[in-house]
């Protein structure tokens, strides 16, 4: 008796084997237990639709390097962890939030099948369907529709026309869903995460002024020469100063400039800071508060900023429209420079 049950299985393109991807993994030390580890992978997300994590009541907790030898039993530690690394490089994993591992084009690797579909498929060869009837018109009502997903009759469709084996398809397909053929090598963050994240001077809690740290900062900027104006007020937060900068790292490119009148004329003086002076000016960063509420609001008012620029929101509404990105990896650009040359020999070698 069907019961609904369902078999999975893994769905390889026909090129799998021979493709770049495979033939790279396939040239490093314990190759093949790379790609066998990757397909093994695949069958180990069936249930969390290609995450590699588990959840307990409402814990993710993504799939660690134990919990993968665990459950794949034939890899060492250091194998797993090779192998994560070149898949991540390699396009054929992303990483979720929180730090959870994906499968790229999860969707388009795993198909199902029911028991149902199972028990009326042999009960079809059975009583000998003859496929010329079916040729002649003579439909087959014995197909029940839960035999594929729909997902999965998308996927035949359009596999079959890119790979040339039909020219013309009568199946009527959704055209919406032909978008699950496009593999999502990653996901665009949303312009109001991305943003304050390259701007994490500017969009920042700072140091509260007449607290400890405030005096403490005052105090590093004294002990070596260097004037208090460095901190500023902050413009999302009141009563709070910062450094004016961008980033951290923008530290190594601060100057100062002495400005003074000379006969009626305005000079100006530049000066570098010592190694010593931009170690203190790191120290005084670090001396920022990290209340996520008070990050939280200073980032609500950084786009509410954002927003009154017309130019600045459009580029927000477009940017988060978009919905996958891809990044180009130094293994790709082996890959691609090494299809190429293959193709016209008078392509240069790499540098």
């Amino acid at each position: 008796m069907a019961t609904g049950k369902k078999f999975y299985w893994i769905k390889l393109r026909r090129d799998f084997m021979s493709g770049d991807i495979v033939d790279f993994l396939m040239s490093q030390r314990n190759g093949a237990q790379y790609v066998v580890l990757y397909q093994m992978l695949c069958m180990m997300c069936i249930n969390t639709k290609g995450a590699l994590s588990r959840q307990i009541g409402e814990l993710i907790i993504p799939f660690d390097i134990d919990k993968i030898q665990r459950d794949c039993k034939y890899f060492s530690r250091d194998t797993i962890t090779i192998a994560l690394e070149l898949f991540k490089k390699l396009g054929l994993v992303y990483e979720q939030d929180a730090g959870v591992l994906a499968i790229t084009g999860f969707e388009n690797l795993v198909g199902y099948e029911t028991d149902y579909a199972i028990q009326k498929r042999n009960q079809r060869q059975m009583i000998g369907v003859s496929m010329d009837k079916i040729e002649d018109g003579e439909k087959d009502n014995s197909m029940d529709k839960e035999e594929y997903s729909p997902v999965d009759n998308v996927h035949e469709q359009v596999s079959r026309n890119i790979d040339g084996q039909i020219e013309d398809s009568n199946t009527d397909m959704d055209v919406d869903n032909v978008h699950t053929e496009i593999p999502s090598f990653g996901n665009l963050k949303k312009i109001e995460v991305f943003y304050p994240e390259q701007l994490n001077g500017y969009v920042c809690v700072g140091i509260a002024k007449g607290t400890d740290k405030y005096d403490n900062a005052k105090s590093l900027l004294e002990d070596n020469q260097l004037p208090d104006t460095l901190l500023v007020d902050h413009e999302l937060l009141d009563g709070y100063v910062r450094l004016p900068i961008c980033a951290k790292t923008f530290i190594d490119s601060l100057g100062l400039i002495n400005r003074k009148v000379v006969n009626g004329q305005l000079e100006e003086r530049h000066f570098e800071l010592s190694r010593e002076q931009k170690d203190v000016l790191g120290n005084i960063y670090d001396l920022y508060d990290n209340n996520e509420e008070l990050k939280k609001k200073v980032v609500e008012k950084f786009m509410v900023e954002w927003q009154k620029r017309k130019a600045l929101a459009y580029l927000c509404e477009w940017w988060n429209s978009i919905p996958n990105i891809f990044e180009i990896t130094a293994v790709g650009k082996v890959l691609a420079h090494s299809n190429a040359q293959r193709c016209d020999k008078s392509i240069p070698p790499m540098e």
